[in-house]
């Protein structure tokens, strides 16, 4: 009929209802409309050519008025190497169901679809534990980080409610989902414990605030004290960190003395060490001598060669003091307390008096 009246070819028309092609052998009252609106299409003969913009770039695809989303969607597989279960296509602010077509969208030369992250539905990953342990499971990208975690205690019988998940060296926030952090599958999650604050008090006085994992061992926080004190080459016996009047094993970690957030600790110095590690001695100074000469009066009282000297460093407070200031810039006072340290392994208490 149509071809009698307006003299288009067959070959070139295509009819849609609802989005979706007619065979030429089936009758409208066939599809379960009696009254309806009937699609007539030009079918492209010489293609059409598409833009699909990606996250971070553009790509151009050659496809035809019949070609579904589907095909579309494996064009740009065979270009850009991404599974078609992955992205989900979208056309002039509408998702694009896999069946339509090209033409029952209306879609016209050069127009561009864009690409929106459609993560797989069911997604396996894995967990390792701080033990080294490493279980998979299976989740949804719309699982929250909270959600991941009860399951991992469902399975493990360990809270990990108090830990912290992280991917990628990133911490992991409760509420937020996997999807969000673009968590993929085969991905690999650890669980690492909750860093806590706690307070130091140190010899001078001062408090300082450190975090601490409660699996550090005593050792592991004395580092990290005298690296917040921006103290280098400090003999970690000549110091003892006190809690509640005891002092702690260096090898045993915070969790088996029930440490928790916000306990104060003191930094004192281990008189243990004074008396079994070496020698006391009193001596004259200013407080304009430099540290320098307060150590060569050290050395001759102490009836020593002077030429160690430069392998040594005397300690006031915490701090290593600079040679070539003196007494007086340290705030060094009568009756004050300095440790002459003689690398690698010599140590000499050193009482000086006005």
């Amino acid at each position: 009929m149509l071809r009698n009246k307006y003299g288009f070819p067959e070959n070139h028309l295509e009819f849609f209802l609802a989005g979706q092609p007619l065979m030429d052998f089936q009758r409208v009252v066939d599809c379960g409309f009696l009254e309806c609106a009937v699609d007539l299409v030009f079918k492209n003969i010489v293609g059409m050519k598409l833009f699909v913009k990606l996250p971070s770039s553009t790509i151009e695809i050659e496809g035809k008025a019949e070609d579904t989303i589907q095909k579309v969607k494996a064009m740009i597989q065979a270009k850009e190497k991404i599974q078609p279960d992955q992205f989900t296509l979208v056309y002039d602010g509408k998702f694009l169901e896999e069946d339509m077509t090209l033409a029952s969208l209306r879609m016209k030369n050069e127009s561009t679809l864009y690409m929106v992250s459609a993560p797989k539905y069911i997604l396996s990953i894995s967990v390792k534990a701080p033990s080294g342990e490493t279980s998979k499971f299976k989740v949804k990208p719309l699982f929250t980080v909270r959600d991941v975690k009860t399951i991992v205690e469902s399975y493990t019988g360990c809270s990990v409610s108090d830990h912290n998940l992280i991917y990628s060296g990133n911490e992991l926030e409760d509420l937020k989902t996997l999807a969000f952090y673009d968590i993929e599958d085969e991905s690999v999650l650890e669980v690492s414990p909750r860093s806590l604050q706690i307070f130091v008090k140190v010899c001078d006085g001062k408090i300082i605030a450190v975090d601490v994992k409660q699996s550090d061992s005593i050792k592991e926080l004395k580092s990290k004290i005298f690296r917040k004190l921006y103290v280098s080459m400090m003999p970690f016996d000549f110091y003892k960190l006190v809690f509640r009047w005891e002092q702690f094993d260096e090898v045993r970690d915070l969790a088996s003395y029930n440490i928790q957030r916000g306990s104060k600790f003191r930094l004192v110095l281990s008189s243990s060490v004074i008396v079994s590690g070496g020698k006391s001695v009193t001596t004259n100074v200013k407080q304009c001598d430099t540290v320098e000469e307060v150590k060569v009066k050290v050395f001759h009282k102490l009836k020593v060669s002077t030429k160690p000297i430069e392998f040594s460093s005397l300690l006031f407070a915490v701090k290593r003091l600079n040679k070539g200031r003196d007494l007086a810039s340290y705030n060094i006072q009568k009756d004050s307390t300095l440790f002459l340290v003689l690398y690698p392994s010599t140590s000499i208490y050193v009482q000086r008096n006005y």
